[in-house]
């Protein structure tokens, strides 16, 4: 309650689970439980222990399906989740960009020259269908990906 969201969509709500997989789960069958209407469409997740909890919760209420999961990052139990249909997709980070526009800019603030305060590194939105494209495989396991 209070939130911005919560002005634009009264069954929309922000929750912290303070890094804590038990807690999000926690949270996320207290919203099901209160969602008598079946209202919640989406459940969006900003961080991997969110995820697997919001996963867990669906998983519980025997909402597979019913409600989708878009989480944040990656690891193995996300991917399992997403493998057997729990999430519906995962916002990744790039790795790659992210260590090479590091040392890129940091060369360019060591000599001197001005860079932008906010870099994007990239993302992809990964799904089942495309978990074993050349790009997401490349993003979630570079080193395996690039072995002869």
């Amino acid at each position: 309650g209070g939130s911005p969201i919560d002005a634009v969509n009264p069954i929309a709500t922000t929750l912290n689970c303070k890094g804590s997989s038990e807690v999000a789960k926690e949270q996320v069958l207290q919203l099901l439980s209160n969602d008598t209407d079946h209202r919640i469409k989406v459940i969006f997740t900003t961080g991997e222990r969110s995820t697997i909890g919001a996963c867990e919760a669906v998983a519980e209420a025997d909402m597979i399906g019913k409600v989708a999961i878009i989480g944040y990052n990656t690891n193995e139990t996300q991917l399992y989740y997403l493998k057997n249909g729990t999430l519906t997709g995962l916002i990744v980070q790039n790795p790659y960009n992210m260590g090479y526009l590091g040392v890129y800019y940091s060369g360019k603030i060591l000599s001197g020259e001005n860079v932008a305060s906010i870099v994007d590194t990239g993302s992809a939105y990964v799904t089942r269908e495309n978990l074993n494209s050349d790009e997401v495989r490349l993003l979630l396991d570079p080193a395996e990906f690039t072995k002869k």
